[in-house]
């Protein structure tokens, strides 16, 4: 990574976060119970060992015959089948179906030898140790047949992907107690200034809480990350040092605040003499001020002191990299198109995140501004589900225009959107 000579060194978004992904890599891979397993990116390729369903089972409840004995089965002649047993979920059948003959059969039973068909219990009726079938019902009908769902030796699920409760679902059937996954990254998260002070320590004239320390842990637990926090430190370039010197035994760093132009932005001179920094500001809005490089080999986020633009940062630039460390081939959250509800103004000149609600409306999707927009404004936070991205070559955006929507939760899908 280049050592940046220049303070003011800016950088596009885009540009930022290739940086930021080029920078970090998969820290590794651990062996987990399937139980601690969701959530974890696969760090293996799973091959089925053997087929889905392992053999052929009934998909309802009802009776188990061959197809050919009811070819010419009508409702004013239904042909009768006599009764050989009854087969339950669970039991290897001690019958064979022979012909004129049927077995009744639970869902997910084995389908006995000869039976190449099922009808449904309410599709026949029962007379003494018959059965009544008024229908034709042609081979595989209500049959789930051995290997239709997968196939011995196939891949069913690839390496980095996230697992989710289907991911769960397919392991369990395929007899998977444990699974390899990411190790999850340890990040380490410290908070600077002298205003903050903690939850429990009383409020003074020009306090504030410190609202990041805690947001910044949720994030990452959020992001699969493990927190180590470091606390929250004052404005002091020594005290400063002595705790992103601690921070190195980490896989990530991120520090708070001080990174302005302001007298007192101490982790700015920290880090000029410690780090090698790819960039300190970002053409973005909010989060602008907005740094990342290495202290030593750990890559390290310095992102802004104010709550909102610090939860967009991370957001946008920090999620990604603890999504890749773990191992995730998703980095991103879903994004897709919308329609303004209301026209919007973009000042600024930079690419502007706007904290927004999106819903579906009349069979499509609208979107609109959650709130004031301030970088310290958390109401808006709070309301928001998605950010608006608004491109910096724009001022003036009509209400009805297609403009691209983040969503603030959930992860990039394979298929359709969950919303709707």
């Amino acid at each position: 990574m280049p050592h940046l000579r220049n303070p003011m060194h800016e950088v596009s978004f885009h540009q930022a976060l290739r940086l930021v992904l080029d920078a970090v890599m998969p820290v590794g891979t651990e062996r987990v119970a399937l139980a601690d397993a969701l959530g974890r990116a696969l760090a293996e390729d799973v091959v089925a060992e053997s087929e889905l369903p392992p053999f052929a089972n009934s998909a309802m409840d009802g009776f188990a015959l061959r197809s050919a004995d009811v070819v010419d089965a009508t409702e004013r002649r239904p042909i009768r089948l006599r009764l050989v047993g009854m087969i339950p979920a669970g039991v290897d059948p001690q019958v064979t179906v022979g012909r004129s003959q049927a077995t009744g059969i639970a869902t997910g039973a084995l389908l006995p030898p000869g039976a190449d068909s099922v009808v449904r219990i309410e599709e026949a009726s029962v007379e003494g140790d018959e059965v009544l079938v008024s229908h034709p019902y042609p081979p595989g009908r209500d049959v789930r047949l051995a290997g239709e769902d997968v196939r011995a030796g196939s891949r069913v699920l690839g390496r980095g992907r996230t697992v989710r409760a289907p991911e769960v679902a397919m392991l369990a059937a395929l007899g998977r107690k444990s699974v390899v996954v990411g190790r999850r990254p340890r990040v380490a998260v410290l908070t600077t200034g002298d205003e903050l002070t903690g939850p429990d320590d009383p409020m003074r004239p020009g306090k504030i809480r410190d609202v990041n320390l805690p947001t910044l842990t949720a994030q990452l637990v959020e992001a699969g990350a493990v927190p180590v926090l470091l606390g929250r430190c004052r404005d002091d370039p020594v005290e400063v040092e002595s705790h992103l010197l601690k921070a190195c035994e980490a896989d990530l760093v991120i520090v708070s605040a001080g990174i302005s132009m302001g007298e007192r932005d101490y982790v700015r001179e920290v880090l000029s003499r410690l780090g090698t920094m790819a960039f300190w500001r970002i053409r973005m809005r909010p989060a602008g001020p907005c740094a990342f490089g290495r202290i030593g080999s750990t890559p390290l986020y310095a992102l802004p002191g104010n709550p909102a633009a610090s939860v967009v940062a991370f957001e946008l630039l920090v999620r990604p990299a603890c999504r890749k460390l773990a191992g995730h081939d998703e980095l991103q959250r879903p994004e897709f198109t919308a329609r303004l509800r209301n026209p919007m103004l973009n000042r600024g000149g930079a690419l502007n995140f706007v904290r927004g609600v999106v819903r579906e409306k009349n069979g499509g999707l609208i979107v609109e501004e959650a709130g004031k927009q301030g970088a310290a404004i958390l109401s808006s936070l709070v309301a928001a589900n998605c950010l608006i991205v608004l491109d910096q070559g724009v001022e003036q955006v009509p209400a009805a225009t297609a403009v691209p929507v983040r969503l603030l939760e959930g992860d990039a899908w394979r298929g359709q959107s969950g919303l709707g």
